[in-house]
């Protein structure tokens, strides 16, 4: 009965603090100021947090530069993701990137390189999805197939990019 009680106030306390939907003001402009100033790590987290399932994409591509340009992975993944975002009205689509100017392509692959030599698995999905494909590159199966090594066998049959 006791332990019951404490799986229910364990579970209240869990609940009630993933519960919590954004940042307060205060919160974001010190995440804000601990990524530019710092390039703090838990901060640029925070701030992806508080932008995740939100109209407000732009406001969080700043950040994705400058956590890019220090070398965060994830940051790469965002930055690429975010940019596709503001360039097709807020949606994301691998393949809208054929929209794109050609400068604007470069930048990205650019981007998606660099999260992949730093060990982003969605940069590298995204290579080895346009390589594989040929989107926007010519095609490359040399570098699809270096690329689908990072991941165990079958996975690109599993996964929908």
């Amino acid at each position: 009965m006791v332990r019951d009680f404490l799986y229910m106030v364990i579970a209240l306390f869990l609940i009630t603090s993933c519960a919590r939907s954004r940042l307060t003001h205060s919160e974001l402009e010190k995440a804000k100021k601990e990524v530019i100033l710092r390039h703090d790590v838990d901060s640029y987290n925070e701030l992806i947090w508080h932008y995740s399932d939100s109209s407000e994409y732009m406001e969080q591509f700043p950040f994705d530069l400058i956590m890019c340009k220090a070398n965060n992975s994830s940051a790469c993944y965002e930055c690429y993701k975010n940019y596709i975002r503001v360039c097709n009205s807020g949606k994301f689509d691998k393949l809208s990137i054929v929209k794109l100017d050609k400068p604007e392509r470069d930048f990205l692959f650019n981007i998606l390189n660099k999260g992949a030599l730093l060990g982003d698995e969605y940069c590298r999905s995204y290579l080895y999805y346009y390589f594989k494909n040929g989107i926007v590159v010519k095609k490359d199966s040399l570098k699809a197939d270096s690329l689908s090594k990072f991941f165990p066998e079958g996975y690109f049959d599993k996964v929908n990019l």
